[in-house]
């Protein structure tokens, strides 16, 4: 065997080596479905976006406000997050025109939050580690790797729903622990003293305080 080798020319030696290499790395790529390959590639997208437009996000409100609703609005679902929050059962007894004023109100709740994330943005890595789907195919949780400069990385997972043939996130897990568990009691008393329409200021009186905070 080293003697057939040793007849091969160095050139075409390590073009060998490369080849092999790439077969036996491609089965490795072919295992991506194509729901794993949607989050990788938006995930990628999203951090090339970051990176080129760090500083207009930053300090140009119009620019963030298109960003939200471009890139993270699709990718969300607030209906399903305030179908958590207050249980199914609640949220079906709620008139639908109200309905609609909450999803809007969450909506703007991502934006504050996008908002106050960039605040701490340095040019941090989010990277696709994995789904895992429900028995059923219709519920899943996504983890992504945010790998920072300095600090070390950490894992944060999304639960995801499929919705018609889209899959939206609507819950996030951080260090464990989730955000929809984190404000479900507080949403659930302000819902049961109140109703939705108390439900709707205080979604809204936080994004007005945020947006006074800022202009202060």
């Amino acid at each position: 065997m080293n003697s057939i080798l040793l007849k091969f020319p160095p050139h075409l030696f390590s073009k060998l080596i490369i080849v092999s290499v790439t077969l036996l790395c491609f089965p490795l790529l072919a295992k991506q479905s194509p729901l794993e390959h949607y989050f990788d590639s938006k995930l990628v997208h999203l951090n090339e976006l970051l990176i080129k437009n760090n500083q207009s996000l930053k300090n140009d409100s119009e620019s963030l406000k298109s960003f939200v609703n471009t890139e993270i609005l699709p990718l969300w679902s607030s209906e399903t997050t305030l179908k958590a929050l207050l249980g199914t059962k609640k949220w079906n007894k709620i008139p639908n025109p109200k309905q609609i004023q909450l999803i809007e109100a969450f909506n703007q709740t991502l934006h504050r939050y996008v908002k106050e994330g960039m605040k701490f943005y340095s040019n941090q890595k989010f990277s696709f580690v994995s789904i895992k789907l429900s028995k059923t195919g219709k519920r899943g949780y996504l983890t992504i790797l945010i790998d920072p400069e300095i600090l070390p990385s950490i894992n944060i997972t999304f639960k995801m729903t499929k919705i018609e043939e889209n899959w939206k996130l609507y819950d996030v897990f951080v260090a464990g622990i989730s955000y929809v568990k984190m404000k479900k009691l507080e949403i659930g008393r302000i819902y049961s003293e109140n109703g939705a329409d108390a439900v709707l200021e205080h979604l809204k009186s936080k994004n007005i305080t945020s947006m006074d905070r800022k202009s202060k």
